[in-house]
């Protein structure tokens, strides 16, 4: 069952709170209540949802969609924003974090990443 929060505050259009509360969620490793915050405001073309599910493929389900490691959110994102670049900022700072952990991995996620938004900015 959804967030009884997140349905009120989607149901208002707060869905920059819904987003954050998405956020808050996915934070705490309640990737079930995540997931399904993140769809209703997909469902509601909430663009800002977009990079937070890509972060989530990137790091917790990277083969998703043939190995996209969360390209297609990140893509849909840059189309709609392309004058965007603050998500990536805020990405960039999460990937140094867990690189710490396992610096090969993400190194290579976040190498095809900036090759993808070159290709798509250019």
């Amino acid at each position: 069952m959804v967030n009884k929060k997140a349905i009120k505050l989607i149901n208002n259009e707060e869905y920059e709170k819904a987003n954050q509360l998405s956020f808050i969620l996915f934070q705490k490793k309640n990737i079930k209540e995540f997931l399904e915050i993140n769809n209703l405001l997909l469902e509601k073309n909430y663009i800002p949802a977009l990079p937070l599910r890509g972060y989530y493929h990137l790091i917790e389900d990277a083969y998703h969609d043939n190995n996209d490691y969360g390209e297609k959110y990140f893509n849909k994102y840059l189309e709609e924003r392309p004058d965007s670049t603050s998500v990536f900022k805020k990405l960039l700072h999460h990937l140094q974090k867990e690189m710490k952990k396992n610096p090969n991995k993400l190194l290579t996620i976040l190498l095809r990443i900036i090759m993808k938004v070159h290709t798509v900015m250019n």
